[in-house]
């Protein structure tokens, strides 16, 4: 039953002491919920469901979850702001918040995550989340439209499908078509915070929000009511052009 009463805590955020007595004692469910922390047994289910991907593309992409009053405060022994950001959390205009950034495959299912604190900028962690992913296509948004993000795939034989931010000197033509599968990612996040200890952070130590966030993915692959993906069949049109694969260079729509 200890199982059941993590899963129970993940899906409603309450305090382990107010874990239901039909779970067992709470004070054991904690206990044995961080001995698993610990020992990597959370890590190993979240490894089971990345079989059977599907790699041809990845999407990517960041959300906020809202530190809670007492998920702030771990015990580190270290000044309050670097034992924050060692936990993953910073403050931005929403007050104490954790950036939670993950990478979905080509039919909606998480590949990988991190978090990092709030405050923190996505593209400079993107190579690291991206490193041993097996893709031929990254789709995200303008957030990460800088050279590095584009040479760095380009490099690897990695197609790079990113709108340029309208700032940009040179415009880098892009797949508008391909590019509208982005919101798979957007899915998994409205997917994931259906459960409330993962759209609100409750745990002051960063392994175990990453260890809520691997329970709610197992629960959502596993489920059979997952929501399933089926990318829409559109065809070239004056509107939408035909894909030219040649991302790495700047182009222009042909007349």
């Amino acid at each position: 039953m200890s199982l059941e009463g993590m899963i129970w805590i993940t899906r409603t955020g309450a305090p382990w002491r107010d874990l239901p007595w039909e779970f067992g004692n709470w004070n054991t469910v904690h206990r044995r919920f961080r001995r698993w922390v610990q020992s990597g047994v959370f890590q190993q289910i979240f490894d089971v469901i990345e079989e059977d991907l599907d790699l041809k593309a990845v999407m990517v992409d960041g959300t906020f979850a809202k530190v809670h009053q007492h998920g702030a405060g771990a015990k580190s022994g270290c000044p309050p702001d670097e034992s924050a950001a060692r936990q993953a959390i910073g403050r931005s205009r929403g007050g104490l918040t954790t950036k939670l950034m993950a990478v979905v495959d080509k039919a909606g299912r998480l590949v990988r995550f991190t978090i990092r604190p709030g405050n923190a900028a996505e593209a400079p962690e993107l190579p690291t989340l991206l490193d041993g992913v097996p893709t031929r296509e990254l789709i995200a948004d303008k957030a990460y439209d800088s050279g590095p993000i584009r040479l760095a795939p380009a490099s690897q034989g990695i197609v790079a499908t990113i709108p340029s931010r309208v700032n940009r000197r040179v415009q880098y033509w892009y797949d508008p078509l391909q590019y509208r599968t982005r919101h798979l990612v957007e899915n998994y996040f409205c997917d994931l915070k259906q459960f409330r200890a993962v759209a609100t952070r409750y745990n002051k130590l960063a392994d175990s929000y990453c260890a809520m966030v691997d329970l709610a993915s197992w629960i959502i692959e596993t489920r059979s009511t997952r929501r399933t993906a089926k990318a829409p069949v559109y065809k070239p049109s004056d509107r939408f052009p035909a894909y030219n694969t040649q991302l790495a260079l700047p182009l222009a729509p042909a007349a």
